[in-house]
């Protein structure tokens, strides 16, 4: 019975499920320890298949509690105990203690696996795969997940190389090629960021439709599974959110915020923090008028980005995201709302501090980041901004021909003559008439002749 489980093979197993129960049906011989025991196994497997959808309409959760109260051993114990667990974490550690206690409980070996690469725990999944493929070499199931694997941590030749060994039809190499594909983009592409932490629903519903339409298809195909809590939670989440999007409707952000919130609780998972943050925060509507019931959503909307933080997940890109948001937030709480103003400064900076600039596309958007910082005196931080704000301007245009000047001003406060003089003749060449240019570059002239202490010394 095992082995057909262990091979992926549902029918088989179920048929000899049936033969096993008949075998076993009579009340005396449940009696006897041993026939306990083996009963005990047989309504296991009943559960297992209740759950691979074999045996409907028995629930699985119940099978699962009641096989529980029957003689098991402690690794069956412990591998139920994780599929019933509360969270996805408290699954992970008891399907951890199932396998050191059975090291080829290949159940939970597989439940383990697939439980960490749900939470993005992929160190963690990379070394337990390696296990299972040295103990089942020839296991599909073992193959398909270090290609996953290979895929997710963006390794796509890899993926279609361990791909090769799954012995798959053409159709099926394709599937899991496509399905590979998809999950390097998870980790890859800045896909539900609008610029600057705002949510892109069009985008996030995207993502949703690709895992819900291919992904989780062929993971049901091959009957991976997660705990039942686990799974439960996950798909309100996308029922939620697709549902209303399929019919069209505006999406009730408090109701999808509530269903988050529970999934949350159950799946620390990093994208879900990632996307309450980002509805929290289309929550509020930024208006100084409105402080004080804004501020508290605006609290919130903070405290799930930084949650997010502290939790690996897909669809973080580096924290690019939420960064930008943690940046946005606490702009609008201290300048708009005046809402401690020098905590919320604070973050600003170290937010600016945490992005990447080139996340940030948009002049407009880098130039914000050089005027809130120049305003606080931060100029060896400014001075990374500036640049991409020059880089994003067309060359001579108004927008530039200001990038270029907070660049000489910049350069001035951390005196740094040659850049001064520099910014200045770009900008003279543009306009021979900007204002305070000449005045900037005879002072910034003075000061380098000043430093090398010699009036011949040819300038830039």
């Amino acid at each position: 019975m095992e082995s057909h489980f262990i091979r992926g093979d549902i029918e088989s197993a179920l048929s000899n499920w049936t033969q096993a129960e008949q075998e076993h049906s009579s009340n005396q011989l449940k009696k006897s320890v041993n026939t306990e025991a083996e009963h005990s196994q047989i309504e296991l497997w009943k559960a297992e298949l209740a759950l691979a959808g074999c045996l409907q309409p028995e629930d699985g959760a119940t099978l699962f509690e009641h096989a529980r109260k029957l003689l098991l051993p402690e690794p069956d114990r412990l591998y139920i105990d994780g599929m019933l667990a509360d969270t996805s974490l408290e699954a992970v550690l008891l399907f951890r203690r199932s396998i050191q206690t059975a090291p080829f409980h290949y159940r939970a070996r597989m439940m383990l696996i697939t439980t960490q690469l749900s939470l993005a725990m992929l160190e963690q999944a990379k070394a337990d795969i390696q296990v299972a493929r040295q103990m089942y070499p020839e296991n599909t199931d073992f193959i398909l997940l270090e290609g996953l694997h290979h895929a997710l941590t963006l390794a796509p030749e890899q993926a279609q190389q361990v791909l090769e060994l799954a012995n798959f039809s053409s159709n099926e190499l394709n599937n899991w090629t496509t399905l590979y594909g998809i999950a390097g983009t998870l980790v890859n592409s800045p896909a539900i960021d609008t610029g600057m932490g705002e949510l892109d629903e069009a985008q996030l519903t995207e993502v949703c439709k690709l895992i819900s339409t291919i992904m989780l298809p062929l993971f049901r195909e091959r009957h991976w599974r997660l705990p039942l809590q686990t799974e439960t939670q996950l798909k309100n989440v996308f029922s939620k959110w697709l549902d209303q999007k399929t019919a069209g409707a505006q999406p009730s952000h408090a109701s999808t915020i509530a269903t988050l919130e529970t999934a949350i609780q159950v799946h620390p998972e990093a994208s879900l923090m990632i996307a309450l943050g980002g509805l929290r925060l289309l929550q509020c509507d930024g208006n100084p008028a409105n402080a004080e019931s804004e501020i508290p959503k605006l609290e919130l909307a903070r405290s799930a980005y930084r949650q997010s933080i502290k939790h690996p997940g897909y669809l973080k890109h580096g924290d690019q995201m939420t960064w930008k948001a943690l940046f946005t937030i606490a702009t609008v709480l201290g300048q708009m709302m005046h809402h401690e103003v020098a905590e919320n400064f604070q973050q600003v900076l170290h937010a600016a501090s945490m992005i990447q600039t080139d996340s940030i596309n948009v002049a407009s958007r880098a130039r914000t980041f050089v005027i809130l910082i120049m305003e606080h005196g931060n100029n060896a931080q400014a001075i990374r901004w500036v640049d991409r704000w020059i880089e994003l301007s067309t060359m001579g245009s108004q927008g530039w021909q200001d990038a270029v000047w907070h660049k000489a001003v910049l350069a001035k406060r951390l005196e740094q003559w040659v850049d001064v003089i520099r910014s200045c003749d770009a900008l003279l060449d543009v306009d021979p008439t900007y204002p305070e240019v000449v005045p900037l570059r005879d002072f910034a002239v003075a000061k380098l002749r000043d430093v090398l202490g010699d009036e011949q010394t040819e300038l830039p």
